[in-house]
């Protein structure tokens, strides 16, 4: 069994900033299997609500495949709500996981707010 570090866990955040017509998610530190839980269920939270979310990534440092499988049920579970969810692009290395990978063209982006 492997036991992931708590200080890593520590260090992830989820800020989450209520818009007239959205609501902005932008979670901090590496998204991966110790980190993905709770994201996943505030964005549940506010899908269940019938809100739009918007995901910011660029407080993230590092995506793995969990942080791509999260990506791809919220965008799924908003399509089937008929709602929205977009992204905000990232650092390089972590929108690179979204090239690799060839999902970028199933997201919608949106500018960062000023």
């Amino acid at each position: 069994m492997t036991v992931l570090p708590l200080k890593r866990r520590a260090s992830f955040r989820i800020h989450v900033t209520p818009a007239e017509d959205h609501v902005l998610v932008a979670p901090v530190g590496e998204l991966d299997l110790a980190t993905v839980v709770p994201l996943e269920e505030e964005i549940r939270g506010l899908q269940d609500r019938g809100l739009e979310v918007i995901l910011d990534l660029r407080g993230l440092t590092f995506l793995d495949s969990s942080g791509l499988r999260l990506l791809v049920n919220a965008r799924r579970e908003a399509l089937e709500r008929g709602s929205k969810f977009s992204l905000i692009d990232g650092a390089p290395r972590v929108c690179r996981v979204l090239d690799i990978t060839g999902l970028r063209s199933h997201f919608d982006f949106v500018a960062a707010p000023a």
